[in-house]
């Protein structure tokens, strides 16, 4: 835990110090990610489990634990677009410490459209045709370093035309999530766009990149495993340091069912501010979001986004029969059973096991499939806090109908 904390003071301090510039184009660096990142007016930084999280964090969505891709799709004033595309690797998904390659694409692009501007006489004159457009490629890195702390970073080629001209740059983003072991609370920090100065010629004068950092949080204040139902409250703090802008932004969202997305936010800036609010629909491996951004001064904005996930059914083939054989799941329990002196949150993470329900009961007797109460898993560790002395036991039933071994911890909590 100590060295999760010290390297969230390190990457404060980094970012608080390095940066005191001035002006920058390529604002479309700074865009979103999906229909749930504008649903909650982006404060995903301190989320790690959705890939839209990564957009903020590069640490974002280190619990993942399958492939996953994104798709949204922007438009801006009737005359701007804007395409993002992610996708997320995971590199040993049954490890507690999962690692992750991840990358994105953004796309920033208008048609030619005549610029005006105000005349001596206080009349619009047509100044010329306007044309561009932007886009990135990035890839990144992410791991869970501790059981409760990850960290990522992820380099950036950026490329701007406007006119004739052109504008190449590079960039680093670095970030990291604490989830803490005691609440269901996740803090989030990053940097991003961390480059050299770039213009749109030899000869122009040198802009600093678009750099920023944020500080985020995720808590969960309700969460019912067996109906599907959770409610998250997220919120967030930036700091634009070549606008010398600071910001903040709140969200909420929940879900119903384990279906209906209902999201809400409040963004706040120096010279603006936006609601926005959101709704999506989750299905097992597929998840579609939109957002609405009012405007009292300028058209509308809609978000669409599409997630796809590849959960692949845990199997393997004998090596001499060549028979395909399913993977009995198993669960992880820290820490171990034993006397403590004070209430302790257990995490239960199940391994071969993707999604599925764990069974328990805490009377001493077995697990029923048919009787006892279970909580879903769906690939993010279960978190209990036993406030007594109780024994557990614990059977995994992941969706492909495989059962776990009974699992058995007793605690003893004596104050």
């Amino acid at each position: 835990m100590n060295k999760a904390i010290f390297v969230l003071i390190f990457l404060t301090i980094f970012s608080l110090t390095v940066f005191a510039q001035d002006t920058a184009p390529l604002g479309f660096l700074l865009l979103g990610s999906g229909g749930r990142a504008y649903s909650t007016a982006e404060s995903l930084t301190a989320v790690s489990s959705d890939l839209e999280a990564l957009n903020y964090n590069p640490a974002g969505a280190m619990d993942l634990s399958y492939i996953s891709f994104n798709f949204s799709h922007m438009n801006l004033f009737n005359t701007f677009k804007y395409e993002y595309f992610s996708f997320c690797y995971p590199l040993n998904s049954r490890s507690l410490k999962k690692e992750h390659v991840f990358g994105n694409l953004k796309y920033f692009h208008y048609d030619d459209f005549d610029w005006n501007i105000e005349g001596p006489d206080g009349k619009p004159e047509k100044y010329g045709l306007l044309s561009g457009n932007d886009f990135s490629l990035a890839i990144g890195y992410n791991k869970i370093i501790l059981e409760h702390f990850g960290a990522g970073i992820r380099a950036k080629y950026i490329r701007s035309k406007l006119y004739d001209r052109i504008l190449i740059a590079g960039a680093v983003d670095m970030g990291a999530i604490y989830s803490f072991q005691a609440y269901p609370l996740n803090l989030g920090i990053s940097v991003r766009n961390i480059g050299l100065s770039a213009g749109y010629s030899s000869e122009s004068e040198k802009e600093p990149l678009p750099a920023d950092a944020n500080l985020g949080a995720l808590y969960e204040l309700f969460e019912n495993k067996k109906s599907g139902f959770n409610l998250n409250l997220l919120g967030n703090i930036s700091y634009i340091f070549n606008a010398q802008e600071a910001g903040m932004s709140a969200g909420i969202e929940s879900l119903l069912f384990k279906i209906l997305y209902i999201g809400a936010g409040y963004k706040l800036f120096s010279d603006s501010t936006a609601l926005h609010t959101g709704i999506g629909i989750n299905l097992p491996d597929l998840r579609f979001n939109y957002s609405f951004i009012p405007s009292n001064t300028i058209n509308d904005t809609h978000v669409f986004s599409l997630s796809i996930d590849f959960k692949n059914k845990e199997q393997t083939k004998d090596k001499e029969t060549g028979i395909i054989k399913p993977v009995i799941p198993g669960l992880i329990i820290n820490p171990k059973a034993g006397k403590y002196k004070e209430p302790v949150i257990i995490t239960i993470t199940a391994v071969n096991m993707k999604n599925g329900r764990i069974y328990y009961t805490t009377d001493r007797t077995d697990p029923d499939i048919f009787k006892s109460d279970f909580f879903y898993y769906s690939g993010k560790p279960l978190k209990i806090r036993i406030k007594s002395s109780k024994q557990l036991k614990l059977l995994a039933l992941s969706d492909e109908g495989e059962q776990s071994q009974i699992y058995k911890a007793s605690y003893i909590i004596s104050k």
